[in-house]
């Protein structure tokens, strides 16, 4: 009834957002900062479209054809901005540190205060609240170009944009040809979760309300592409990650006398070597020789962590625990069955079916580690983190070839492959 009784209102065409737009926009932009002095001085060029009002509280912007000037809206008025930006405070940039305290050191240069100092995001398939170390981002790009007819341009993925651009830092051409990312979402960096996301096709979960919003142009969360081994596909990244910034660290050029200064004797007394100088020392006894070492950061070994008999058995174990569980399925199925034909007592199906205790079958995750001095630091097993095959290529030809075990030692140059270690044991660890 209202907008019945009130005539349309429209705006002149002087005053239509384009038109203003059109002569205002290639003059001054929000950055622009203009005083009204210097604006009066401006304003004496006839080729200039704005003008300064008689008591200086506005500018005007001038028409054609001796037609009387018009006031621009406060949001873009040059002299209405100037004046409530010198009532606004600006943040005042921080004070450089010339030096930091013992505290600020150990904290700048410790992986874990690093991990957990990362901005807080959510896992899009958990609703986990975690630092961002801890979780994969992926983005959605379009599909690349192919000769099979069904991967049309028009079709979306969801990849991880960002770690694909990580790996390939040292590929300017490949990085400049990947998709701007505009909005990001978060999985847990576990290998065990994008395998069940593949399994069980839920990777139209891991999309945000904003990226399903605008999937609607392209038919949906449905048509949302997903590698079949995005999973093979991250760990292969994170790999190549720890092998460049690992090689960056010990490929040098192998010399005469090199190996026999930065390695450590397992019956002699070692030269203490700083981590600023030397990153990286070799240890043949291992953890049993680490007290000797200054500084250590972590251990890293050549060799397999565990004896193929143990890793037998652990494999025997986890064969026998899927095929109880196989069992215990089996045996629902039946129930279920059952079911459709007499009725059960009133209880929960799962009460009434066998389950393996899962402290036992799920324990916590476990991460090798070694004591050192007043706590513990932890150890990687590039064997299985790496394989063999790309664990013996990075020390193939280094000072540190034929070397069993080396020390990480702290500092700056190490954190970078301390980082990278720790998120491909994370990704790799078994739930």
């Amino acid at each position: 009834m209202l907008r019945s009784s009130f005539p349309s209102l429209r705006l002149p065409k002087c005053l239509h957002p384009n038109v203003i737009s059109h002569h205002v926009r290639p003059i001054f932009t929000a950055a622009d900062t203009f005083s009204p002095e210097a604006l009066e001085a401006a304003s004496k060029d006839p080729n200039f479209p704005i003008i300064v009002s008689e008591d200086g509280t506005h500018a005007l912007r001038k028409r054609r054809h001796s037609n009387r000037p018009l006031p621009l809206p406060p949001h873009m008025d040059p002299v209405r901005r100037a004046q409530r930006n010198q009532f606004k405070d600006r943040k005042k940039q921080p004070d450089e540190v010339v030096e930091f305290t013992d505290f600020q050191k150990r904290m700048q240069d410790n992986v874990y205060a690093q991990a957990l100092a990362t901005p807080v995001r959510q896992c899009r398939l958990t609703h986990a609240r975690l630092p961002s170390f801890f979780l994969l981002p992926l983005a959605i790009a379009p599909v690349p170009q192919s000769e099979e007819p069904k991967m049309r341009t028009t079709q979306q993925a969801l990849l991880p944009i960002d770690l694909f651009a990580q790996a390939n830092a040292g590929n300017e051409e490949l990085r400049t040809m990947l998709p701007r990312v505009k909005r990001r979402a978060y999985a847990t960096l576990h290998k065990t979760k994008l395998d069940y996301v593949t399994e069980k096709k839920k990777w139209g979960t891991l999309t945000d309300p904003a990226m399903h919003a605008y999937l609607q142009k392209f038919g949906g969360r449905e048509q949302l592409e997903w590698r079949k081994d995005m999973s093979d596909f991250v760990r292969d990244m994170l790999r190549r990650i720890v092998t460049r910034d690992l090689r960056s660290l010990i490929e040098r050029p192998l010399d005469a006398g090199s190996a026999a200064d930065n390695s450590l004797e397992a019956n002699s007394e070692p030269k203490t070597l700083n981590g600023a100088d030397e990153p990286l020392v070799a240890c043949p006894s291992g953890a049993t020789g680490l007290h000797r070492v200054s500084n250590a950061a972590c251990i890293l070994y050549f060799v397999p962590l565990l004896s193929s008999e143990r890793a037998t058995i652990e494999k025997q174990v986890e064969r026998a625990a899927e095929k109880a569980d196989a069992e215990v399925n089996k045996l629902g199925a039946l129930l279920r069955k059952y079911d459709k034909s007499e009725s059960l007592p009133h209880m929960r199906l799962s009460v009434m079916l066998p389950q393996l205790n899962t402290a036992i079958k799920r324990p916590p995750l476990d991460f090798p580690s070694a004591e050192y001095q007043d706590g513990k630091v932890p150890v990687y097993g590039l064997a299985g983190l790496l394989g063999e095959e790309e664990m013996r290529k990075v020390i193939e030809g280094t000072k540190f070839e034929g070397e069993r075990c080396l020390v990480l030692k702290q500092g700056a140059e190490s954190l970078r492959l301390q980082k990278s270690l720790l998120k491909l044991q994370i990704y790799l660890a078994e739930a």
